[in-house]
């Protein structure tokens, strides 16, 4: 009895915990509520890993949670624009947007120099970075997370700026979707142990049930669940 009784105090402690440990990750950058991503839509863009850039993207809108996304799809002009209302981290219709992606053409950084395009709190570019990189840099002041998962890879100008404006640039052929994350700041453990969907008193008032969905490393845990 008293084994048993000692499981379920480490197992409550557990739970606690990742429940804490979430909820001071969503909060831990309040200043990204208005994010862009720049979605590079070239020809070269179609040999990428698009299951690892979602990964990324899925961890990093879970770190933030609610967010207004202003998704610019580009290549030698923007092709899409579409902004998104993400709440508790459901971007469902964001992903199929990207999804149904069609690459095609070259591409040019010029497009996004639009002056709408920089009125956000962060940016995401998702490119190989072949192209003239130059207005962009100097375009956008705030912080660029620059994601690729092409083998061949070149942030040249943009790399050149990344102390001016607090940029980062991620080569996912070069670390674990782990380390890129842990480089902006997201712990993928503390932002995906357990995502808390309902926490409520039983009938016994010494009882609390949890339920909601685990994660690992790299993704949901199909079929795994917390009741």
């Amino acid at each position: 009895m008293k084994i048993l009784a000692r499981n379920i105090l480490l197992l409550a402690l557990f739970i606690s915990q990742l429940i804490l440990s979430q909820t001071n990750n969503s909060n831990s950058d309040n200043k990204v509520k208005n994010l862009a991503i720049f979605w590079d839509t070239s020809l070269s863009m179609n040999d990428k890993n698009l299951g690892l850039e979602l990964s990324f993207l899925d961890y990093y809108i879970k770190d933030k949670s609610d967010l207004t996304v202003q998704l610019i799809k580009f290549n030698t002009k923007v092709n899409a624009e579409q902004t998104f209302q993400i709440k508790k981290a459901d971007w469902t219709l964001l992903k199929q947007k990207l999804t149904q992606t069609t690459y095609d053409g070259a591409t040019s950084f010029n497009v996004l120099s639009d002056i709408n395009y920089q009125l956000n709190d962060a940016y995401l570019v998702f490119t190989d970075g072949y192209q003239n990189q130059q207005i962009l840099a100097d375009s956008i002041k705030k912080p660029l997370v620059v994601v690729s998962s092409l083998e061949k890879t070149f942030f040249g100008t943009l790399q050149g700026k990344s102390n001016e404006n607090q940029s980062h640039f991620i080569d996912l052929n070069a670390q674990s979707l782990t380390e890129a994350l842990a480089s902006i700041g997201i712990d993928v453990q503390a932002t995906v142990g357990l995502k808390v969907k309902e926490i409520k008193k039983g009938n016994n008032k010494n009882f609390t049930k949890v339920s909601g969905t685990v994660y690992s490393s790299e993704g949901v845990l199909e079929g795994v669940n917390v009741v």
